[in-house]
């Protein structure tokens, strides 16, 4: 049959328009030029050169949008970072552990307007973190959740959780990369937190950023 075949090796067409890096069914990709600006740095390219995760681009980005760090941060919206959690789509509402946690509550606390430029890998690292984003221990006597809590649990070497684990509350549970299961002593802290699964002794701190509202 005539033109059963592709002219070009798919993805090779001179004359055709690349793709852009698809993000979660194309939606918040860091490649995208209608994704925010605090989401540049998120793809990464073939050894991250020349792309929107080079971070000598997403700097020479951030220099056009005039746009400063304070600015950004003091719109931290929590009931979007909740709903990017709670939103299937974004694939963090699983019922087991994918050993992501970190990484699903970074890009929760970027969907809620706030960059994290520099953040670390290991979930307890978020303990000296998120202070730098104007997140703020909160005193945990007579403690209610609030949406958009942050709680960090240190590390326990030789396990596990050997990069402790954090979490946020979404005003419904406490989520991370899965929905946080609940248990019958939930309500000293709220339903599906994790410490009184695994750190019943160990310490840990829960944070809170105010809104801009």
């Amino acid at each position: 049959m005539a033109n059963s075949c592709p002219r070009y090796p798919l993805g090779l067409n001179p004359f055709e328009k690349a793709l852009l890096t698809p993000g979660p069914l194309g939606h918040n990709d860091a490649a995208s030029p209608d994704s925010p600006v605090w989401l540049l740095g998120d793809t990464p390219g073939p050894l991250g050169i020349n792309d929107h995760a080079d971070p000598r681009i997403a700097a020479k980005a951030n220099e056009g949008t005039n746009i400063k760090k304070a600015q950004v941060r003091g719109a931290w919206d929590p009931e979007a970072a909740a709903s990017f959690l709670m939103n299937p789509i974004n694939g963090w509402t699983g019922t087991k552990s994918q050993g992501r946690c970190a990484r699903a509550v970074r890009m929760a606390i970027n969907a809620g307007n706030v960059a994290t430029p520099n953040n670390p890998v290991p979930a307890s690292e978020y303990q000296d973190f998120l202070p730098t984003l104007g997140f703020v221990p909160v005193n945990l006597s007579g403690y209610k959740p609030e949406v958009g809590d942050i709680a960090v649990f240190p590390a326990i070497p030789g396990t596990r959780l050997e990069y402790g684990h954090i979490e946020m509350y979404t005003g419904e549970r406490w989520q991370s990369d899965y929905l946080q299961p609940q248990k019958p002593n939930d309500i000293a802290y709220g339903n599906g937190f994790f410490a009184n699964q695994i750190w019943t002794t160990k310490p840990f701190t829960i944070f809170r950023k105010r809104g801009s509202k």
